[in-house]
């Protein structure tokens, strides 16, 4: 959402593609939500998306990253 707000972005939804491999093993790292009947956290995202009523609350981690470092540890890893 901060992202969104940096480039004057207004999210209205989110869209992915997952897929369902058969006989793959657990956790196989294909596009997907689940695997083996276990919801995988990307799953969690969608759901809390589907819920949001579009009010935002301030909030505060002290582990969370500001988005300016995240686009710096990117940088510095493509380079």
């Amino acid at each position: 959402m901060e992202l969104a707000d940096k480039y004057g972005v207004n999210l209205e939804g989110a869209l992915t593609w997952a897929f369902e491999f058969e006989d793959q093993p657990l956790f196989a790292g294909f596009r997907q939500f689940g695997t083996g009947g276990i919801d995988l956290p990307v799953l969690n995202v969608f759901r809390m998306f589907s819920q949001m009523s579009g009010q935002r609350l301030a909030v505060e981690s002290d582990a969370a990253l500001p988005l300016a470092e995240i686009f710096e540890n990117r940088r510095s890893r493509t380079a």
